[in-house]
């Protein structure tokens, strides 16, 4: 394990709201190369204070990016060896309801329905107080998605699928022929996933599918 990573571990355990910090990324998959970056989520009960932060990275960054809010709230900083880290903080509350409402209501979100729990499923516990990260990612792994989030994902892509592939030919119509082409891959792409087992097959889509949720497993 990476000494930054262990001393980061050891800090974020004295503050009790602070359920598990764990790592992702090609780091955690077996993809990393001398290229890659150390990508971290702090998962909390409460909100880790700016200050507490600044006074940790501060002394080991030779550039830090303190508090991004654009995509999560997050620290970006360089070590003096030219090491990349991004650290990410989520709320233990957000990511318990969004397993919620996709495993057991089926609810889809606009684009990345399901990534928060891919997510989930892609990182390795460095630090897990009560076990609650170690639980969450069995519950996730053992129960299959709602059958009506998996219809409505399922629905967006064909829908997008059918819409990508009009707007790459040059008739100014579509023909029958085209959208039972555009219907025949949809289900095809439908039956090669559904087969499955949870985790082990991504489909990344284009941005022109980004309503059925990035993650279809």
């Amino acid at each position: 394990m990476n000494r930054t990573i262990e001393e980061l571990a050891a800090n974020f355990a004295e503050l009790e709201d602070v359920e598990a910090l764990v790592l992702g990324g090609s780091a955690a998959t077996g993809l990393a190369d001398e290229w890659s970056d150390y990508d971290l989520y702090a998962y909390t009960r409460g909100v880790v204070p700016i200050e507490f932060r600044a006074k940790l990275l501060k002394p080991r960054a030779a550039r830090l990016e303190l508090h991004n809010t654009f995509w999560e709230w997050s620290d970006e900083w360089v070590e003096p060896d030219g090491t990349t880290f991004d650290l990410m903080y989520r709320s233990c509350d957000v990511i318990e309801a969004d397993v919620e409402a996709k495993l057991e209501r089926g609810v889809a979100a606009l684009g990345y329905s399901t990534s928060l729990c891919y997510s989930v499923l892609q990182t390795t516990s460095v630090f897990d107080r009560r076990g609650w990260f170690k639980a969450l990612q069995s519950r996730i792994k053992s129960t299959p998605y709602h059958k009506e989030l998996r219809s409505r994902l399922y629905s967006s892509y064909s829908s997008g699928l059918i819409l990508w592939r009009l707007s790459r030919t040059n008739a100014s119509k579509p023909t029958m022929r085209t959208l039972e082409y555009s219907r025949s891959s949809c289900k095809e792409m439908g039956r090669r996933t559904s087969s499955r087992p949870r985790g082990t097959e991504m489909v990344n889509c284009s941005v022109s599918f980004r309503s059925a949720g990035r993650f279809f497993t």
